[in-house]
Protein backbone atom coordinates (compact mmCIF):
# COMPACT_ATOMS: atom_id res chain seq x y z
CA UNK A 1 0.00 0.00 0.00
CA UNK A 2 3.14 2.55 1.05
CA UNK A 3 5.38 1.21 -1.18
CA UNK A 4 4.45 0.58 -5.04
CA UNK A 5 6.15 -3.03 -6.25
CA UNK A 6 9.74 -1.82 -6.98
CA UNK A 7 12.32 -4.03 -6.99
CA UNK A 8 14.63 -0.85 -5.55
CA UNK A 9 12.06 -1.22 -2.14
CA UNK A 10 11.93 -4.48 0.55
CA UNK A 11 9.53 -4.56 3.57
CA UNK A 12 9.39 -6.76 6.64
CA UNK A 13 7.58 -6.46 9.73
CA UNK A 14 7.96 -8.32 12.68
CA UNK A 15 5.77 -9.66 15.92
CA UNK A 16 6.32 -8.68 19.29
CA UNK A 17 8.63 -11.22 19.81
CA UNK A 18 11.02 -10.12 16.75
CA UNK A 19 9.61 -12.97 14.23
CA UNK A 20 9.53 -11.88 11.08
CA UNK A 21 5.78 -12.08 9.91
CA UNK A 22 5.49 -10.68 6.90
CA UNK A 23 7.76 -10.01 3.55
CA UNK A 24 7.22 -7.91 0.68
CA UNK A 25 7.59 -9.66 -3.14
CA UNK A 26 10.90 -8.29 -3.74
CA UNK A 27 12.59 -9.42 -0.23
CA UNK A 28 15.03 -12.43 -1.74
CA UNK A 29 15.72 -10.35 -4.50
CA UNK A 30 17.16 -7.21 -2.40
CA UNK A 31 17.95 -8.55 1.50
CA UNK A 32 19.49 -12.29 1.40
CA UNK A 33 19.93 -11.89 5.45
CA UNK A 34 19.47 -8.82 6.95
CA UNK A 35 21.35 -9.90 10.04
CA UNK A 36 24.63 -8.87 7.98
CA UNK A 37 23.93 -5.42 7.72
CA UNK A 38 27.04 -2.74 8.97
CA UNK A 39 25.95 1.02 9.65
CA UNK A 40 28.52 2.97 8.11
CA UNK A 41 29.87 6.14 10.45
CA UNK A 42 28.71 9.37 9.73
CA UNK A 43 25.45 8.02 8.03
CA UNK A 44 22.61 7.88 10.47
CA UNK A 45 20.44 5.42 8.74
CA UNK A 46 22.70 3.55 5.77
CA UNK A 47 23.86 0.48 6.27
CA UNK A 48 26.18 -2.41 4.07
CA UNK A 49 24.71 -4.97 3.29
CA UNK A 50 24.81 -7.79 0.73
CA UNK A 51 27.16 -6.02 -0.98
CA UNK A 52 25.30 -2.75 -1.62
CA UNK A 53 24.26 0.28 0.17
CA UNK A 54 21.08 0.13 2.02
CA UNK A 55 18.43 2.86 3.99
CA UNK A 56 17.35 1.04 6.40
CA UNK A 57 14.50 2.52 8.65
CA UNK A 58 12.37 1.28 11.68
CA UNK A 59 8.30 2.40 12.02
CA UNK A 60 6.39 1.22 15.26
CA UNK A 61 3.16 -0.04 13.77
CA UNK A 62 1.45 -0.53 17.37
CA UNK A 63 0.94 -3.51 19.65
CA UNK A 64 4.59 -4.47 20.16
CA UNK A 65 4.80 -4.76 15.99
CA UNK A 66 7.20 -2.57 13.78
CA UNK A 67 7.93 -2.56 10.35
CA UNK A 68 11.30 -2.33 8.77
CA UNK A 69 11.74 -0.78 5.23
CA UNK A 70 15.08 -1.69 2.85
CA UNK A 71 15.60 1.28 0.18
CA UNK A 72 18.42 0.07 -2.34
CA UNK A 73 20.95 2.76 -2.54
CA UNK A 74 21.93 1.10 -6.10
CA UNK A 75 20.79 3.49 -8.54
CA UNK A 76 22.19 6.64 -6.75
CA UNK A 77 25.28 4.81 -6.27
CA UNK A 78 25.74 4.62 -9.60
CA UNK A 79 24.71 8.27 -10.02
CA UNK A 80 27.27 9.39 -7.65
CA UNK A 81 30.18 7.66 -9.05
CA UNK A 82 28.80 8.74 -12.58
CA UNK A 83 28.76 12.67 -11.22
CA UNK A 84 32.08 11.81 -9.50
CA UNK A 85 33.79 11.07 -12.69
CA UNK A 86 32.28 14.07 -14.67
CA UNK A 87 33.48 16.01 -11.46
CA UNK A 88 36.76 14.58 -11.57
CA UNK A 89 36.69 15.00 -15.47
CA UNK A 90 35.97 18.89 -15.69
CA UNK A 91 37.98 19.71 -12.44
CA UNK A 92 40.61 17.98 -14.23
CA UNK A 93 40.33 19.74 -17.45
CA UNK A 94 39.68 22.92 -15.54
CA UNK A 95 42.85 22.60 -13.55
CA UNK A 96 44.87 22.05 -17.06
CA UNK A 97 43.31 25.14 -18.64
CA UNK A 98 44.11 27.18 -15.05
CA UNK A 99 47.42 25.84 -15.29
CA UNK A 100 48.17 26.93 -19.11
CA UNK A 101 46.25 30.39 -18.43
CA UNK A 102 48.55 30.93 -14.98
CA UNK A 103 51.67 30.17 -17.01
CA UNK A 104 50.39 32.60 -20.01
CA UNK A 105 49.43 35.43 -17.58
CA UNK A 106 52.93 34.80 -15.36
CA UNK A 107 55.06 34.95 -18.96
CA UNK A 108 53.09 38.13 -20.06
CA UNK A 109 53.77 39.97 -16.31
CA UNK A 110 57.13 39.26 -15.67
CA UNK A 111 58.37 40.07 -19.67
CA UNK A 112 58.80 43.48 -18.61
CA UNK A 113 60.44 42.53 -15.02
CA UNK A 114 62.80 40.34 -17.46
CA UNK A 115 63.23 43.36 -19.68
CA UNK A 116 64.37 45.10 -16.40
CA UNK A 117 66.43 42.53 -15.04
CA UNK A 118 68.34 42.21 -18.39
CA UNK A 119 68.43 45.77 -19.16
CA UNK A 120 69.98 46.42 -15.40
CA UNK A 121 72.16 43.16 -15.71
CA UNK A 122 73.85 44.88 -19.20
CA UNK A 123 74.69 48.27 -17.55
CA UNK A 124 78.40 49.23 -16.92
CA UNK A 125 78.37 50.68 -13.53
CA UNK A 126 81.58 52.28 -14.15
CA UNK A 127 80.48 54.49 -17.09
CA UNK A 128 76.50 54.09 -16.64
CA UNK A 129 75.57 55.35 -13.18
CA UNK A 130 74.44 58.06 -14.53
CA UNK A 131 72.50 57.45 -17.92
CA UNK A 132 70.64 54.25 -15.82
CA UNK A 133 68.11 52.05 -18.14
CA UNK A 134 65.26 53.00 -20.32
CA UNK A 135 62.16 52.52 -19.30
CA UNK A 136 59.49 51.74 -22.26
CA UNK A 137 55.78 52.12 -22.05
CA UNK A 138 55.50 49.32 -19.48
CA UNK A 139 52.69 49.27 -16.63
CA UNK A 140 52.50 51.80 -13.71
CA UNK A 141 54.57 49.14 -11.08
CA UNK A 142 57.33 48.57 -13.72
CA UNK A 143 57.70 52.29 -14.65
CA UNK A 144 57.73 53.14 -10.47
CA UNK A 145 60.52 50.64 -9.88
CA UNK A 146 62.60 51.63 -13.51
CA UNK A 147 62.59 55.07 -12.10
CA UNK A 148 63.38 54.05 -8.59
CA UNK A 149 66.08 52.10 -9.56
CA UNK A 150 67.34 55.44 -11.91
CA UNK A 151 67.03 57.37 -8.68
CA UNK A 152 69.07 55.16 -6.43
CA UNK A 153 71.98 54.84 -9.78
CA UNK A 154 71.76 59.07 -9.45
CA UNK A 155 72.36 58.73 -5.94
CA UNK A 156 75.04 56.12 -5.90
CA UNK A 157 76.47 58.17 -8.57
CA UNK A 158 76.69 60.78 -6.47
CA UNK A 159 77.66 59.39 -3.83
CA UNK A 160 81.05 57.92 -5.57
CA UNK A 161 81.90 60.72 -7.14
CA UNK A 162 81.60 62.63 -3.65
CA UNK A 163 84.09 59.69 -2.33
CA UNK A 164 86.74 60.35 -5.57
CA UNK A 165 86.52 64.26 -4.95
CA UNK A 166 86.95 63.65 -1.20
CA UNK A 167 89.98 61.08 -1.49
CA UNK A 168 91.02 63.50 -4.19
CA UNK A 169 91.42 66.04 -2.37
CA UNK A 170 92.25 64.23 1.16
CA UNK A 171 95.42 63.40 -0.68
CA UNK A 172 95.53 66.88 -2.00
CA UNK A 173 95.73 68.37 1.23
CA UNK A 174 97.74 65.80 2.49
CA UNK A 175 100.36 66.26 0.05
CA UNK A 176 100.82 70.00 0.49
CA UNK A 177 102.12 70.00 4.20
CA UNK A 178 104.28 67.25 3.61
CA UNK A 179 105.80 68.71 0.26
CA UNK A 180 106.69 71.63 2.46
CA UNK A 181 108.07 69.46 5.24
CA UNK A 182 109.93 67.67 2.91
CA UNK A 183 111.56 70.84 1.59
CA UNK A 184 112.29 72.30 5.06
CA UNK A 185 114.01 69.14 5.60
CA UNK A 186 116.25 69.04 2.23
CA UNK A 187 117.01 72.77 3.37
CA UNK A 188 117.46 71.87 6.73
CA UNK A 189 120.41 69.08 4.86
CA UNK A 190 121.94 71.33 2.56
CA UNK A 191 122.06 74.94 4.26
CA UNK A 192 121.37 73.78 8.06
CA UNK A 193 125.19 73.89 8.92
CA UNK A 194 126.54 76.86 7.04
CA UNK A 195 123.72 79.18 8.10
CA UNK A 196 121.96 78.06 11.80
CA UNK A 197 120.28 81.07 11.53
CA UNK A 198 117.74 78.67 9.35
CA UNK A 199 117.21 76.26 11.89
CA UNK A 200 114.71 77.95 13.62
CA UNK A 201 112.65 79.30 10.87
CA UNK A 202 112.94 76.06 9.22
CA UNK A 203 111.72 74.05 12.64
CA UNK A 204 109.00 76.16 12.91
CA UNK A 205 107.33 76.15 9.33
CA UNK A 206 107.90 71.95 10.07
CA UNK A 207 106.00 72.75 13.12
CA UNK A 208 103.26 74.01 11.69
CA UNK A 209 103.12 72.11 8.70
CA UNK A 210 102.97 68.79 11.09
CA UNK A 211 100.39 70.82 13.15
CA UNK A 212 98.16 71.21 10.11
CA UNK A 213 99.08 67.47 9.23
CA UNK A 214 97.63 66.46 12.27
CA UNK A 215 94.52 69.13 12.53
CA UNK A 216 93.43 67.60 8.79
CA UNK A 217 93.39 63.95 9.70
CA UNK A 218 91.65 64.48 13.07
CA UNK A 219 88.84 66.27 11.42
CA UNK A 220 89.30 63.44 8.84
CA UNK A 221 88.40 60.62 11.66
CA UNK A 222 85.66 62.94 13.41
CA UNK A 223 84.04 62.88 10.48
CA UNK A 224 84.51 59.73 9.76
CA UNK A 225 83.01 58.75 13.18
CA UNK A 226 79.71 60.78 12.83
CA UNK A 227 79.19 58.40 9.65
CA UNK A 228 79.62 55.20 11.53
CA UNK A 229 79.19 55.45 15.23
CA UNK A 230 75.79 56.07 16.93
CA UNK A 231 76.44 59.34 19.20
CA UNK A 232 75.79 59.27 22.64
CA UNK A 233 73.07 61.67 23.59
CA UNK A 234 71.80 63.26 26.83
CA UNK A 235 70.26 66.09 28.18
CA UNK A 236 72.10 69.23 28.42
CA UNK A 237 72.34 73.64 29.21
CA UNK A 238 73.02 74.26 25.77
CA UNK A 239 73.28 78.02 27.37
CA UNK A 240 75.87 76.81 29.41
CA UNK A 241 77.91 74.91 27.34
CA UNK A 242 77.74 77.87 24.78
CA UNK A 243 79.25 80.12 27.23
CA UNK A 244 81.16 77.84 28.81
CA UNK A 245 83.27 76.72 25.18
CA UNK A 246 83.40 80.66 24.32
CA UNK A 247 85.13 81.50 27.35
CA UNK A 248 87.79 78.67 27.17
CA UNK A 249 88.48 79.71 23.29
CA UNK A 250 87.77 83.05 22.66
CA UNK A 251 91.59 85.15 22.57
CA UNK A 252 90.76 87.34 19.66
CA UNK A 253 91.62 91.23 20.37
CA UNK A 254 90.69 92.76 17.29
CA UNK A 255 87.23 92.07 16.87
CA UNK A 256 84.56 92.49 19.46
CA UNK A 257 82.18 89.84 21.11
CA UNK A 258 78.46 90.25 21.64
CA UNK A 259 76.62 87.24 23.38
CA UNK A 260 72.66 86.90 23.45
CA UNK A 261 72.52 83.74 25.25
CA UNK A 262 69.14 82.97 26.87
CA UNK A 263 69.20 81.55 30.13
CA UNK A 264 68.55 77.43 30.64
CA UNK A 265 68.18 76.57 26.99
CA UNK A 266 68.01 72.75 27.35
CA UNK A 267 69.27 70.44 24.36
CA UNK A 268 69.56 66.72 23.85
CA UNK A 269 72.54 65.90 22.42
CA UNK A 270 76.11 64.93 22.38
CA UNK A 271 78.06 67.16 24.49
CA UNK A 272 81.47 66.45 22.55
CA UNK A 273 80.18 67.50 19.40
CA UNK A 274 78.00 70.21 20.57
CA UNK A 275 81.27 72.01 21.65
CA UNK A 276 83.03 71.37 18.72
CA UNK A 277 80.32 72.83 16.66
CA UNK A 278 80.30 76.24 18.65
CA UNK A 279 84.50 75.94 18.28
CA UNK A 280 84.10 75.44 14.37
CA UNK A 281 81.46 78.17 14.23
CA UNK A 282 83.70 80.99 16.05
CA UNK A 283 86.63 79.70 14.39
CA UNK A 284 85.42 80.46 10.77
CA UNK A 285 83.97 83.62 11.66
CA UNK A 286 87.75 85.07 13.50
CA UNK A 287 89.12 83.53 10.40
CA UNK A 288 87.36 85.88 7.80
CA UNK A 289 86.70 88.97 10.50
CA UNK A 290 89.88 91.09 11.07
CA UNK A 291 88.05 94.07 12.33
CA UNK A 292 84.25 94.26 13.76
CA UNK A 293 81.95 92.25 15.67
CA UNK A 294 80.92 88.65 16.48
CA UNK A 295 77.51 87.93 17.77
CA UNK A 296 76.57 85.07 19.29
CA UNK A 297 72.78 84.09 19.89
CA UNK A 298 70.73 81.12 21.54
CA UNK A 299 67.21 81.42 22.57
CA UNK A 300 64.11 78.72 22.29
CA UNK A 301 60.97 79.99 20.47
CA UNK A 302 58.30 77.20 21.25
CA UNK A 303 59.47 73.74 20.35
CA UNK A 304 62.93 75.08 18.44
CA UNK A 305 65.89 76.10 19.50
CA UNK A 306 67.86 79.01 17.46
CA UNK A 307 71.49 79.29 17.93
CA UNK A 308 73.41 82.08 15.56
CA UNK A 309 76.91 83.47 14.93
CA UNK A 310 76.79 86.37 12.77
CA UNK A 311 79.74 88.50 11.70
CA UNK A 312 80.96 91.46 10.16
CA UNK A 313 83.84 89.96 7.74
CA UNK A 314 84.32 89.48 4.17
CA UNK A 315 81.37 87.46 3.68
CA UNK A 316 80.86 84.77 0.67
CA UNK A 317 79.41 85.45 -2.41
CA UNK A 318 75.69 84.21 -3.06
CA UNK A 319 76.52 81.58 -5.86
CA UNK A 320 78.89 80.14 -2.97
CA UNK A 321 76.66 79.59 -0.54
CA UNK A 322 75.34 75.59 -1.80
CA UNK A 323 79.08 74.72 -1.97
CA UNK A 324 80.61 76.54 1.51
CA UNK A 325 79.20 72.86 3.10
CA UNK A 326 80.83 70.28 1.01
CA UNK A 327 84.02 68.48 2.08
CA UNK A 328 87.70 70.93 1.32
CA UNK A 329 85.40 73.74 -0.31
CA UNK A 330 86.78 77.11 0.43
CA UNK A 331 85.94 80.45 -0.71
CA UNK A 332 89.41 81.81 -0.59
CA UNK A 333 91.84 79.14 -1.11
CA UNK A 334 94.72 81.49 -0.36
CA UNK A 335 93.09 82.93 2.38
CA UNK A 336 92.54 79.96 3.75
CA UNK A 337 95.90 78.46 3.42
CA UNK A 338 97.42 81.22 5.27
CA UNK A 339 94.34 81.58 8.30
CA UNK A 340 95.42 77.27 8.38
CA UNK A 341 91.70 76.22 6.91
CA UNK A 342 91.09 72.79 5.72
CA UNK A 343 87.97 73.20 4.11
CA UNK A 344 86.41 70.82 6.71
CA UNK A 345 85.16 72.94 9.52
CA UNK A 346 81.45 73.62 7.94
CA UNK A 347 81.02 70.34 6.40
CA UNK A 348 81.68 68.63 10.00
CA UNK A 349 79.28 71.78 11.81
CA UNK A 350 76.43 70.42 9.09
CA UNK A 351 77.05 66.91 9.89
CA UNK A 352 76.98 67.35 13.73
CA UNK A 353 73.55 69.76 13.21
CA UNK A 354 71.95 66.85 10.98
CA UNK A 355 72.82 64.41 13.47
CA UNK A 356 70.80 66.49 16.07
CA UNK A 357 68.01 66.69 13.60
CA UNK A 358 68.38 70.65 13.17
CA UNK A 359 69.36 72.29 10.16
CA UNK A 360 71.59 75.22 9.46
CA UNK A 361 70.98 78.30 6.71
CA UNK A 362 73.32 81.06 5.46
CA UNK A 363 72.98 84.69 4.65
CA UNK A 364 75.62 86.33 3.60
CA UNK A 365 77.01 89.13 1.17
CA UNK A 366 80.40 90.33 0.27
CA UNK A 367 81.99 92.72 2.46
CA UNK A 368 78.83 92.63 4.45
CA UNK A 369 79.44 89.71 6.76
CA UNK A 370 78.12 86.06 7.08
CA UNK A 371 75.37 85.03 9.29
CA UNK A 372 74.99 81.60 10.03
CA UNK A 373 71.66 80.34 11.68
CA UNK A 374 71.09 76.90 12.96
CA UNK A 375 67.72 75.31 13.88
CA UNK A 376 67.64 72.29 16.83
CA UNK A 377 64.16 70.98 17.67
CA UNK A 378 63.28 70.93 21.66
Amino acid sequence: TIYPQNSHYAIKIESQNGKSVVFSRDWNELVEDDEQSIKLPFFSSVYWLDSELFLIKNFPLGNGEKATIYVSLENITEFIQVLAIVLFSVSLIASIMGIILIVMKTRQNTQPINRLTKAIQQIDYRKQLDSGVVITDETLEITNLGESFNQLLKELGNYIENEKMFVANASHELRTPITAIQGNVKLLKRRGEEHPELRATTINAISEEADRINKLINQLLNLTRMEHVEVFKEECNFSKLVLDTIALYWQEEKVRLETKIGENVFLKGNQDQLRQLVIILMDNAVRYTEEGVITVTLYQQFDSIHFQVADTGIGIAEEEHENIFKRFYRVDKARSRVTGGTGLGLSMAKEIIELHGGLITVESKLGKGTVFQMIFPK
